[in-house]
């Protein structure tokens, strides 16, 4: 008759702290318009002015891109009755560039003038999470394996081999964010971005063979 053979499983949890190297900024432009093709080609005028001023602050806009895009009819209602109001259009882009604050503050100086009048959000991040996830995985093991230890030396057990291992992605949760407008920023008054650390946090859970002491 087969049996199942005594064993520990534990979970082993670590969370990574890093610095920011990387800020993604992402714009939102909202254009209306009674006519559908003026709507149309005053977003892509406000687009055309905010290339031109990231360009100017010396980012490369071929890393500019396009999230979502859309144009709608527009309609206003009282007691019932529907009046049309023209077209609104809309556009998101994301650009991501390395953090650098004196660099970010050059580039908001510049938007803070921008005839686009776009909103936008900051959000901070690392362009490679790699090696901090290779070491939290590393410490979540080493967590597991302690911990597995502990409870074979209260029960009175040794611990035996590893048999069986498993982890799932666990999120980079990034450093901060912050939401403009542009309208409301002033020349005399630059903004000043210090992003909190990112968290890489890894999970795994283990179970090893015991046997008696």
């Amino acid at each position: 008759m087969s049996h199942t053979l005594p064993h520990i499983t534990v979970d082993g949890r670590a969370v990574i702290s890093a610095l920011p190297d990387q800020v993604t900024l992402s714009f939102q432009i909202v254009e209306s318009a009674l006519d559908y093709g003026k709507c149309l080609q005053g977003l892509a005028n406000r687009v055309h002015k905010l290339r031109a001023d990231l360009n100017e602050g010396g980012l490369d806009v071929l890393e500019l891109r396009t999230g979502q895009f859309g144009i709608q009819p527009r309609y206003e209602y009282d007691e019932g009755k529907q009046t049309f109001r023209g077209y609104e259009a809309r556009q998101h882009l994301s650009l991501p560039m390395p953090f650098d604050k004196d660099h970010l503050g050059r580039v908001l100086g510049r938007l803070s003038q921008s005839e686009s009048q776009a909103e936008f959000q900051l959000s901070f991040g690392l362009a490679d999470p790699g090696p901090q996830q290779e070491e939290a995985l590393a410490q979540a093991v080493f967590q597991a394996k302690k911990d597995a230890m502990i409870l074979a030396a209260a029960a009175g057990v040794s611990l035996g081999s590893l048999q069986q291992i498993r982890y799932g992605d666990e999120p980079v949760h990034p450093g901060g964010g912050l939401h403009v407008r542009m309208s409301a920023m002033k020349e005399d008054a630059p903004i000043e971005v210090d992003p909190a650390n990112v968290r890489v946090e890894a999970k795994i859970t283990a179970t090893w063979s015991v046997a008696s002491l």
